[in-house]
């Protein structure tokens, strides 16, 4: 530790010699701080060192169409975190009642950015979060290299579906205010593609 310097008019400039001891141990207090302060890692605070945030994307249904691999109905059967690549995801498995566009299958994997491992949490605003037993439908994408599909549109591409007590037939709103699951479902159909999305 570098030890202040008094200059020497200290008496003319402190007062006293109480005063004096007073400045000088403040000073050492200050320059003990300051050592540990630089002794610290520092942290990266620019915007790509942190989780991007889900900006809402206004839901389209010819560009959400035309931009996903499978869509499907489905409910949610598991959830599970898991480690893509250093990044934590939340895998949600989903029974599919319906398949809309794509090859059918009995069931398949979304994966969501964030989620919880233990004592690790990433927390991402805005990213879906989905419950054991919510139906939902997904617009997805293929997520390169693993066996899962991403959400077009990020949170925009999965669109819960509502079946409220005492109402008919159940509601979706995807377009930020609550349409019936059948007219929906059949605007999708009538944009489905017959092949594959074009790279």
């Amino acid at each position: 530790m570098i030890a202040p310097v008094i200059p020497r008019n200290a008496e003319r400039t402190f007062g006293c010699a109480h005063t004096r001891r007073v400045f000088v141990r403040w000073m050492a207090i200050a320059l003990f701080v300051a050592g540990i302060a630089t002794s610290l890692p520092a942290q990266d605070l620019t915007p790509a060192s942190r989780p991007r945030a889900f900006e809402r994307v206004e839901f389209d249904v010819d560009r959400f169409t035309e931009q996903s691999d499978v869509i499907v109905r489905g409910i949610v059967s598991s959830k599970d975190a898991t480690w893509v690549d250093k990044t934590l995801y939340t895998q949600y498995s989903l029974v599919v009642q319906e398949t809309i566009q794509g090859d059918p299958q009995p069931s398949v994997t979304m994966a969501v950015l964030g989620g919880t491992d233990g004592n690790i949490g990433l927390h991402v605003p805005g990213a879906p979060n989905f419950n054991i037993g919510d139906e939902l439908i997904l617009f997805g994408r293929t997520f390169e290299g693993h066996k899962s599909f991403k959400p077009v549109g990020l949170s925009a591409g999965v669109v819960p579906v509502t079946r409220a007590r005492g109402r008919v037939s159940p509601t979706i709103a995807a377009r930020g205010k609550p349409e019936g699951l059948d007219q929906f479902l059949a605007e999708v159909r009538s944009k489905r593609r017959t092949g594959k999305r074009e790279q």
